[in-house]
């Protein structure tokens, strides 16, 4: 009875280290690629499929090689909202407004695992009013303004599953210094990621920020993004991602945007991409934006 016991615990130890030596290899590079540095770059034929923060809109667990850098931009990133109001004596009138956003990530990486990025912002603002006085005649009211916003500063820091593995986590913590010398303010995302067969992938990222809510008044905002990609044909990906807000300040609700798009890897240095969302709450009506990620 005890060496029959005996056997079965040392069976089953066997297959549990058997089990954890599996995970640990598909958890972890295989390739050990740490001696490669900003001063010493990964040679090409070890790099990373190229990735893009921009393309799905969400931040991925996975830094820039050694020794190489990376542009992410939109050509455009347009949102826009249409709505209907009433004034109090009865009579309605017609509101639009529109944002053109244009924010560039230019990424560093610095070690194998560890990257450093740079976004600059800058924003074109307009909204335009019409409808009909409460005592009668027309009312039309316009304003515009485009302006240099915040630059973020951030590192991002992989964890595990860089390179291969079932999971990949990571945390990017940043500050954004304002283009008017207001106050610094910053956050910080946690990119997690799942691999899953069929070429799909899971990810998921949490953000915590200090934002400016004009007048220099500082709320918190606690985002939510979830993103479903699917390759197709090596090069094609097409996803599906959805991001909630919420934010401390006072009379704000929250809100959310939802939609889908795809990417292709022009070359293996190169991917193009273009996606349109759509706002739920407090959000802008649609969002459509297209770009690319540059790697050299």
């Amino acid at each position: 009875m005890r060496a029959n016991l005996t056997a079965h615990v040392l069976a089953l130890s066997a297959a549990l280290g058997c089990s954890s030596q599996a995970l640990r290899a598909g958890d972890f590079p295989t390739d050990d690629k740490s001696q490669y540095t900003i001063a010493n770059p990964t040679p090409d034929s070890l790099l990373r499929p190229i990735t893009s923060g921009e393309f799905d809109s969400i931040i991925n667990p996975f830094t820039i090689d050694a020794g190489h850098f990376q542009i992410d931009a939109n050509f455009v990133e347009w949102y826009s909202l249409t709505s209907r109001g009433t004034f109090p004596n009865g009579t309605t009138y017609d509101y639009y407004q529109q944002e053109l956003i244009w924010a560039p990530t230019l990424r560093l990486g610095v070690y194998n695992n560890v990257e450093f990025n740079v976004q600059p912002g800058y924003e074109n603002f307009s909204r335009h009013q019409t409808g009909v006085f409460p005592g009668g005649g027309p009312y039309v009211a316009s304003y515009s303004k485009e302006f240099f916003d915040y630059t973020d500063l951030g590192v991002r820091i992989n964890l595990w599953g860089n390179d291969t593995g079932l999971t990949a986590l990571g945390f990017q913590p940043y500050i954004g210094i304002p283009a008017d010398g207001g106050d610094i303010l910053g956050g910080i995302d946690i990119p997690f990621a799942v691999r899953l067969p069929m070429d799909f992938m899971v990810k998921y990222t949490p953000g915590f920020y200090a934002i400016e809510a004009g007048k220099r008044t500082i709320h918190g905002e606690i985002a939510n993004r979830f993103a479903v990609d699917k390759k197709f044909f090596a090069k094609l990906t097409a996803f599906w991602d959805l991001n909630l807000l919420s934010t401390s300040q006072s009379g704000q609700g929250g809100w959310a945007y939802t939609g889908f798009g795809a990417g292709y890897d022009v070359a293996p240095n190169l991917l193009f991409y273009a996606a349109i969302r759509f706002g739920m709450g407090e959000a802008y009506d649609v969002n459509p934006y297209a770009g690319f990620a540059w790697r050299f």
